[in-house]
């Protein structure tokens, strides 16, 4: 489900591939909720939650899809994310290799401690900057 609307700063929507009943949504907390910003030419993604496996397909739809709207720039806030597996560093090493061909740039932004440490030991960060905000992104 995507849910989009018009204001002065930008173009907000909200992503959320599985809507739950309040009664269930403490157990599935792990699920990643996505809040897409459009500052053009810049694209921001708010993500929320566990980024694994199981989330990479949405948030990949929204990074090349940034592209084919002319948007220069993808930040990644990372700020609320709260794990990653293997796949998402897979998946972050493919999007760049796939964005470099039309000159989109992806940065991350506030990363927790925990999540900057696996992407510096994974070596992301010598593809993908990491930046401690989003006007040190752009």
């Amino acid at each position: 489900m995507r849910d989009c609307d018009t204001f002065p700063d930008g173009i907000h929507c909200t992503i959320q591939e599985n809507v739950l009943p309040d009664s269930l949504t403490e157990k599935y907390d792990h699920i990643l909720k996505v809040r897409e910003t459009k500052h053009p030419p810049t694209t921001i993604l708010e993500l929320t939650g566990q980024f694994d496996h199981h989330s990479t397909a949405g948030v990949e739809a929204l990074i090349l899809g940034a592209q084919e709207v002319r948007c220069k720039h993808v930040v990644l806030d990372f700020s609320g994310v709260t794990g990653i597996d293997s796949i998402v560093l897979g998946s972050l090493f493919l999007w760049y290799h796939k964005m470099q061909p039309h000159q989109v740039e992806i940065n991350i932004v506030n990363p927790q401690p925990r999540i900057r440490a696996v992407l510096e030991q994974s070596h992301i960060t010598e593809l993908i900057p990491i930046s401690s905000s989003d006007l040190e992104a752009v």
